[in-house]
Order: structure tokens, then C-alpha cells, then sequence
């Protein structure tokens, strides 16, 4: 037999217990809206300070010399590989204004014919930027104009070799930006080095450009190298006219490729007035004070997350002729190309990322 009444009073229950339920989410909603409201704020805060820090990076490179993997290229081998960890600091006071400190250290796992680096940790040289990327566009022309001084402290052994007390390198740079794929950049970079130092010559031979400049993003940066030299006479000036070109295939892969050339201003020799006679002609030639080398990289430069950049590349620099013979260098492959490998992680970056990512709610 039915009881309408015992029905009644259980629906009764149910309706009660609904109420109380959605009462006590309803309760708990402004609070979790709360904590939920601070949370996003802060996380964009953070994401907001941390695009003042963008390109501030760690940089892993291993790079080895092409000529190691032919026994034959030289009367003697001569093998490299070395890895190289980069710290990157980038700091924007201003939307246009861009400081910056850079250093590298470099771990040698092979011997050269005049050096025992194998198992050495070797300290880069300490650079200190200001810069200002995008100075200024020119509306007609749609070129981006920029501009940036660069100081070096010798606290390399390299340098220290070459007497260096320090280095001023400023520089003007010009881009155009082109709709073909995913971005074609094309760019021209007029720099100018002055450099101090304690004594007209080294005071070792230099290890010329074996080991030299191998942690450049470009071809700019490796002529900017401090210790490039072909002798024992320091370079008292240096002029460097770099073009660059960038293409994006897609978002995520793209090709740069860069050249550089280098002309250094010795410093003049206590005889630079007189003659001097060349063994191979027994004729009087003039002393030459200026030095001219080229450099060449090219990168394929992937992207599978916006922290994280691969390149993979090839760069060589080589002086006009070959040391003691009137000889030519090969422009493109020789003794001085070397391979590479970066992985490169913009911190700031990460940061940003890891803010900008939504929380995982139940």
C-alpha cells in the first residue's frame, strides 16, 4: 500500500539538502574568485617584468673544428673540440634602451700544435653592452635604425697575451623587413673598434684565429672578437662592415646567413719608415700596417618553443694571405672553419611562459 506522506518527506529531504549544497558553494564562490583574481594578477605582473629581461640567456655550444675529421688536411693534425657555456644578461630601462653583460666559458678537450688546453675551463672575455635596436624607423623607407657601444675587459687569457686593457666598440645598424614567408630581414652593421693596450706587441705569438671568436652569434660578432690576430703587432684600430640575411620559412625554422669584413690598423713599427726586402722577390717593399680578414657564417635556426632556439652552423674566418707565404686563404673552407651546435634558453622567456600558463581547476 502507497504512503503519499513517506514520499513527500523524502522529496522534502532531497530539496533541503540541494539548498544547502548550492548555498555552500554559492558561499565558497567570491572566495575562490578572490584567490583565482589575485593569482592571475600576479602571474601577469610577473609576465610583464619579465619582458624587460628578454634575451637574457644561457647558451650551450659544442663546436669543433672541420679540419679534425680529415688527418690528412695539414702536414700536421691539428684536431679542436671544445664546449662553450654563455651567459647572456639583457635588461630594457627603456622600450628603445637595452643593457647588457655577456660571458663565456670554455672547456678545450683536444691539444693544438701550440697549446696544452686539453681539460682546461678557460674564462671568457667580459663584455658590457648599451644598445638601441630600434632607435628609430624611417617611415618612407621602413628601415629600423639602430645603434650600441660595446666595452671588453681583457679577462681571458688571450687577451691578457696580447697586453689588452680594454675595448670600445661602437656601431650603427640598419634592417628592412620584407613579407616573403614567415619574414625576410635583410641588414647592414658599420662597426668601429678602438683598442688600448699595454704594449704594441704581444707578449707571446697569439694563437691567431684557430681558437679565436668562436662564440658569436654572427658574423659580426666574430669580427668583433678581441683577440683576433695575425701577428705579433697589435691591432690599434679595427673597421668592420657586416651584411646579414634572415629568412623564415616557417614560424619555427628559418636560415641566417652573414658576412663580415675586417680591416685592422696596426700599430706602427719602430722601423716604419724604412724598407724591408722580401725574401721571395729580393725586392724593397714597404711595411703594411693593415690587416684584412673575412668572416662567414651560416646558421639553420630552429625554434620548437619560444624559449628554446637549436642552431646549427657553420663559420670561417680567414686572413687575406696564408703566415710567412704570399699564398691565399680558401674564402669559404679552411683551416679556420668550424662547426657548431647551440642550444640556447631564453630565461626570461620561460618565465613569461610559465606565467602566462592557465591553472588546472578541478
Amino acid at each position: 500500500m502507497r504512503r503519499p506522506g513517506s514520499w513527500r518527506c523524502a522529496g522534502a529531504a532531497v530539496a533541503c539538502l540541494t539548498l544547502l549544497a548550492t548555498g555552500s558553494a554559492r558561499a565558497d564562490d567570491p572566495r575562490e574568485d578572490t584567490v583565482r583574481h589575485v593569482t592571475d594578477h600576479s602571474n601577469s605582473r610577473l609576465a610583464i617584468g619579465a619582458k624587460r629581461w628578454f634575451g637574457s640567456a644561457l647558451s650551450w655550444r659544442s663546436v669543433g673544428a672541420a679540419r679534425s675529421l680529415d688527418r690528412g688536411f695539414e702536414l700536421t693534425y691539428d684536431p679542436y673540440f671544445a664546449m662553450v657555456l654563455s651567459a647572456r644578461l639583457r635588461y630594457r630601462p627603456h622600450p628603445k634602451l637595452v643593457v647588457g653583460v655577456d660571458l663565456d666559458l670554455e672547456r678545450v678537450f683536444t691539444h693544438s700544435d701550440w697549446t696544452t688546453y686539453a681539460g682546461e675551463t678557460m674564462l671568457g672575455d667580459l663584455r658590457l653592452h648599451v644598445a638601441a635596436p630600434a632607435l628609430v624607423e624611417v617611415p618612407v623607407l621602413k628601415v629600423r635604425v639602430g645603434t650600441g657601444i660595446a666595452f671588453t675587459l681583457p679577462t681571458s687569457k688571450r687577451t691578457r697575451y696580447l697586453t689588452l686593457y680594454a675595448g670600445v666598440s661602437p656601431h650603427l645598424a640598419l634592417s628592412r623587413r620584407f613579407k616573403v614567408l614567415s619574414g625576410l630581414t635583410l641588414g647592414y652593421r658599420l662597426g668601429f673598434t678602438a683598442f688600448f693596450h699595454a704594449e704594441t706587441t704581444s707578449r707571446i705569438l697569439p694563437e691567431g684565429l684557430t681558437r679565436c671568436g668562436l662564440n658569436g652569434a654572427d658574423a659580426a660578432g666574430i669580427a668583433g672578437s678581441s683577440c683576433l690576430s695575425s701577428g705579433r703587432r697589435n691591432a690599434q684600430f679595427r673597421l668592420i662592415n657586416s651584411f646579414s640575411l634572415s629568412l623564415d620559412f616557417i614560424p619555427q625554422f628559418g636560415i641566417r646567413v652573414s658576412v663580415s669584413t675586417i680591416h685592422d690598423f696596426l700599430y706602427a713599427s719602430l722601423d716604419a719608415s724604412t724598407f724591408y726586402e722580401d725574401a721571395n722577390a729580393f725586392s724593397p717593399v714597404e711595411p703594411d700596417d693593415t690587416r684584412y680578414f673575412m668572416a662567414y657564417d651560416i646558421q639553420l635556426v630552429g625554434r620548437p618553443w619560444a624559449p628554446l632556439t637549436l642552431t646549427l652552423g657553420m663559420s670561417t674566418l680567414n686572413p687575406q694571405r696564408k703566415p710567412a707565404s704570399s699564398a691565399y686563404y680558401a674564402p669559404f673552407f679552411n683551416r679556420h672553419t668550424h662547426l657548431y651546435l647551440d642550444v640556447r634558453l631564453d630565461v626570461a622567456k620561460l618565465v613569461a611562459a610559465i606565467a602566462r600558463r592557465p591553472e588546472k581547476t578541478p
